[in-house]
């Protein structure tokens, strides 16, 4: 003990612990730092090919010159101080990146091309301009033969009845899911509303690319001959369209938040986002405006369990007793598929 306390001089054995003490917490900061920069790094090295578009032969570059950084850099400072400035950089280019700015004079795959827009009328009537009516052949592909069709075509908000919800599945997925809200008017009508990630071409629909603004939130409004059909005649995904019980007033809150919203993306775009603004995300705060009082959970993110979230917030339509296995065995659209889930 007399080793580390010296009676007669105290006050050195305490700098010591104190300098003993800073020194530990700088060589922890030291190491969170250094592994804040290597996983942001790794993002980057994921991220900036796609979202720069890199030729191959630039982004090898880039790559090896990041990996040397990273190597150098677990002992020395320069490196990290480097790569944290290359971080930024790109930080910064990527957070200022505007809609505007990436689909200037971009071309987009044929089946997202027109974004349809909503004038407004007198006396609750709206008029939707690029109503999406496309039939499609029975071996559809994006560059098979058929006829666009794009139709403007005035509804009345006072006429709407009842909303259904579908849920759509593929590959077997049961987490994923692609989710659509189906209008019924008085007048026998029906408008659906699908929000999709508009795509340049050149560009893939892989998760990560709709992480890294690589795609415009688009609504899709169309009628059921169209989108419906195409996702389970045509396509052979597994279709499960859910009756609602929102009243008439409720169905009429959360169309007119949608084409509030659809009326503001075509005069201002944003980006779809895999998490933020996606399928359902980007339709929660319609569903919102005509009950507030729905709580969302993880499966707002995980939406192939939606369906399920809202069975169990008592919003879909189901006999007394009856389980929300047996609702979604009967909600089955028969299409292609054999509906496995």
């Amino acid at each position: 003990m007399n080793k580390f306390w010296n009676r007669e001089n105290p006050g050195k054995f305490r700098h010591k612990v104190i300098a003993g003490t800073v020194k530990c917490l700088c060589n922890i900061l030291w190491f969170i730092l250094r592994t804040a920069v290597l996983l942001i790094a790794l993002w980057m090295l994921a991220a900036m090919p796609v979202v720069l578009r890199l030729p191959a032969w630039a982004m090898l570059i880039f790559t090896l010159c990041t990996l040397l950084l990273l190597i150098t850099g677990f002992k020395r400072k320069t490196p990290v101080a480097a790569l944290m400035i290359m971080e930024a950089a790109f930080i910064a280019y990527f957070v200022t990146l505007t809609p505007e700015e990436q689909f200037k004079n971009v071309e987009f795959r044929r089946v997202f091309a027109v974004k349809p827009e909503i004038r407004y009328l007198d006396d609750n009537r709206f008029e939707v301009i690029n109503l999406r009516q496309n039939r499609y052949p029975e071996n559809y592909d994006e560059d098979a033969p058929y006829e666009d069709i794009f139709v403007n075509e005035i509804f009345d908000l006072s006429q709407v009845e009842s909303m259904q919800f579908v849920s759509v599945y593929w590959d077997g997925m049961c987490y994923a899911a692609h989710n659509m809200l189906n209008f019924k008017f008085s007048d026998g009508r029906e408008l659906t509303v699908s929000v999709e990630p508009r795509t340049p071409l050149g560009v893939d629909r892989q998760p990560f690319t709709c992480l890294c603004k690589q795609q415009e939130l688009l609504f899709i409004l169309s009628d059921p001959g169209d989108l419906l059909d195409l996702r389970s005649r045509v396509r052979g995904e597994d279709m499960y369209v859910f009756d609602t019980n929102f009243t008439p007033e409720e169905c009429r809150a959360a169309l007119s938040s949608i084409i509030r919203k659809v009326h503001d993306l075509y005069h201002q775009p944003e980006f779809y986002d895999l998490i933020k603004a996606n399928c359902i995300t980007a339709l929660l705060p319609a569903l919102r405006s005509a009950r507030p009082e729905l709580q969302w959970d993880a499966r707002c993110l995980l939406n192939g369990f939606f369906d399920r979230l809202l069975f169990d917030q008592n919003v879909l339509c189901h006999r007394p007793g009856e389980s929300f296995e047996s609702l979604k065995s009967r909600s089955f659209i028969q299409g292609k598929s054999q509906g496995k889930l």
